[in-house]
């Protein structure tokens, strides 16, 4: 870590404050040396404990909706491939028919006015 770190008590509170110098500017954040502790100290010599509040996870609303979405379009054999540089298109542009009604209608008549 290689941080200069001092300890001393602010109102009877045990603090210790570190210096960071310019050349790690990895650390933005107090979460930034904990994690740089936890790497010096090791992951696994980390007790395990659970939180002391609740936390309920889950997955977002349009995580799910998009999912349901993505499997739908591969359950219809929909196959994209996509390359460096292609411009990617929306999950709709996908579903739309290249020759659908009206664009056969259009090449027949190309002026819909005149029957």
């Amino acid at each position: 870590m290689q941080l200069q770190a001092e300890s001393h008590s602010l109102k009877g509170e045990p603090r210790i404050s570190v210096s960071v110098p310019p050349t790690r500017s990895d650390i933005l954040h107090a979460r930034d040396l904990s994690e740089d502790v936890a790497i010096a100290y090791g992951f696994n010599n980390v007790p395990k404990s659970k939180p002391k509040c609740m936390a309920i996870g889950g997955r977002q609303p349009l995580n799910r909706f998009s999912d349901k979405i993505r499997a739908e379009i591969n359950a219809d054999g929909v196959k994209r491939n996509f390359y460096p540089g292609d411009k990617l298109p929306l999950w709709h542009d996908e579903l739309e028919p290249h020759n659908s009604l009206l664009d056969i209608l259009a090449a027949g008549n190309p002026d819909p006015m005149v029957q």
